[in-house]
């Protein structure tokens, strides 16, 4: 019996050391989930305020346009208007 206690003992051992081992890789992964966690949080951080960023800038471009589309029937009117004078 005493031979079969050891073989228990190292079989024992043995799950111990594996135990220890997918303790250690899961601490890993915890590890690297976190980095890309946080990595994730920033981009996305990142993304709202370039999304932010573009609306202000479509905003502004289509005020520039309208401007524009303004000058451009004020200068056709007035050119309108100085060919019948002429």
């Amino acid at each position: 019996m005493s031979g079969a206690g050891a073989a228990v003992r190292g079989q024992l051992q043995a799950l111990r050391e594996a135990l220890s081992e997918l303790r250690a890789q899961r601490d890993e992964l915890s590890g690297r989930i976190r980095a890309q966690e946080e990595q994730r949080r920033r981009l996305q951080a990142r993304m709202a305020a370039l999304a932010r960023r573009l609306a202000d800038s479509s905003e502004g471009l289509a005020g520039l346009r309208a401007a524009r589309a303004h000058m451009d029937r004020s200068i056709a009117e007035t050119e309108a208007t100085c060919a019948q004078v002429l």
